[in-house]
């Protein structure tokens, strides 16, 4: 990996749970770390959903290896939540990861 590849700053965020006074479940986003990647557009598409055309974006996401990232953490790049959908580790040398990921609903 080129150490000058990696020019955007992405937080790395973990969901937690807790129940409210009610019972009621909420999930709260905390940050785990901010890195520098190189981050890619990957494949967009657009459907028709309820009456409506939405959009969907992509990302290739690369970053120096982070140990105990899981498809259930999300990344924030650009001011928008994306949802990692996989984690690879590059060549299986625990030095570089590459995530794909998908825009989060708001």
């Amino acid at each position: 990996m080129q150490a000058g590849s990696l020019r955007q700053r992405v937080t790395l965020e973990r969901a937690t749970e807790a129940r409210d006074a009610y019972g009621a479940v909420t999930v709260t986003w905390s940050t785990l770390a901010t890195v520098w990647a190189d981050v890619q557009p990957a494949a967009g598409r657009e459907y028709w959903s309820a009456a409506q055309t939405v959009g969907e974006g992509a990302l290739r996401v690369r970053i120096r290896h982070f140990s105990g990232l899981t498809s259930k953490d999300r990344l924030v790049w650009d001011d928008r939540n994306w949802d990692i959908r996989s984690v690879a580790d590059v060549g299986a040398r625990t030095r570089e990861l590459e995530l794909v990921c998908t825009e989060a609903p708001p």
